[in-house]
């Protein structure tokens, strides 16, 4: 995997039931970083990594020759950040808005 772009965030809360079915509310601090997985073009790895909750998300990022997000996975809805992230890297992000 080759790292395309990693950047750090304090987000609002995020309410978020985790394993237990606890309510966590508080800013956190995270990091998302997008990875380009085996010099796939049309796919992407975006690790969202929350370490005050333990939690790592891997979300898969579906791309088509335009550069144009057409599908996600692993996470219901895809963050701000995240769009705001692939956004910066050049790709339309329409779909998950």
């Amino acid at each position: 995997m080759k790292s395309l772009k990693i950047e750090h965030f304090t987000a609002r809360p995020i309410a978020f039931f985790s394993d237990d079915v606890s309510l966590h509310t508080r800013p956190h601090a995270f990091t998302m970083e997008v990875f380009r997985v085996n010099d796939n073009e049309n796919y992407l790895l975006l690790e969202w990594d929350i370490p005050t909750l333990v939690k790592i998300f891997h979300i898969g990022i579906w791309i088509n020759g335009e550069r144009q997000l057409i599908d996600f996975d692993g996470v219901p809805r895809l963050p701000t950040e995240a769009i705001e992230l692939l956004e910066k890297l050049g790709y339309d992000c329409a779909y998950a808005r």
